[in-house]
């Protein structure tokens, strides 16, 4: 005679629950990874919107200076 295995309610409630948690427990893991990400992500955006400061302060810097030499060579022909 076979063996079957007959699933009570009780089983199949303590099944869907342990799914359930399990599934739980991988979206919780998800999330963490997907949280890491996204601060990897925004220290880069950082570094990156700093090195663009730095850049624009050296180009208003350059630009300033070039000024003060147009200027002096507008004064040096009158």
């Amino acid at each position: 005679m076979k063996n079957v295995v007959r699933l009570t309610r009780k089983d199949l409630w303590e099944r869907q629950l342990l799914q359930n948690l399990s599934l739980s427990d991988r979206l919780r893991n998800h999330t963490l990874e997907d949280i890491s990400s996204l601060s990897d992500d925004l220290q880069h955006i950082s570094f990156v919107v700093k090195s663009i400061q730095t850049n624009y302060q050296a180009v208003l810097e350059e630009n300033q200076r070039l000024k003060s030499l147009l200027m002096g060579l507008i004064d040096g022909c009158y």
